[in-house]
């Protein structure tokens, strides 16, 4: 499911004071899965069968490229951009959030591992960023 977000128009939301609270929408422009191997094997030992066989490291992880409008017309949304925002500048920046649309919905704990924001006025407020995900995801 999530490979189908790209090129998707979502609706942003933050987990906030024990609600979800609305951002506003954002483009995706990539979304990618990985589900990273570690292989047992080097040059230096033998190709039998048991060393070549890959194992799986039990993690994988997700990064969502996107940018996007805050919905200024309601000052809990901005808020919640605010929140956002500044969560971005900490020294440990995870947040959570929830990506959806009338097709699917991903949530869980996301690093904001790149913030750009545009625009004077706060009417005017563009972002772009990415999010990476190396824990639990809902998908539904």
């Amino acid at each position: 499911m999530s490979n189908n977000l790209k090129g998707r128009t979502l609706l942003l939301e933050i987990f906030d004071s024990g609600v979800w609270k609305k951002i506003g929408g954002v483009k995706t422009k990539s979304n990618s899965r990985d589900n990273p191997v570690a292989d047992a094997t080097s040059s230096s030992t033998p190709g039998s069968s048991n060393e070549t066989e890959a194992c799986f490291t039990g993690f994988a992880t997700e990064t969502i490229e996107a940018s996007g409008i805050p919905d200024t017309r309601s000052g809990a949304a901005l808020l919640a951009y605010k929140v956002l925002a500044s969560l971005a500048h900490n020294a440990v920046p995870v947040a959570t959030l929830r990506f959806s649309n009338a097709l699917e919905q991903i949530s869980g704990d996301w690093i904001i591992t790149n913030w750009e924001s545009s625009g004077e006025e706060t009417d005017l407020v563009a972002f772009s960023c990415s999010f990476q995900n190396e824990g639990e995801l809902s998908y539904s």
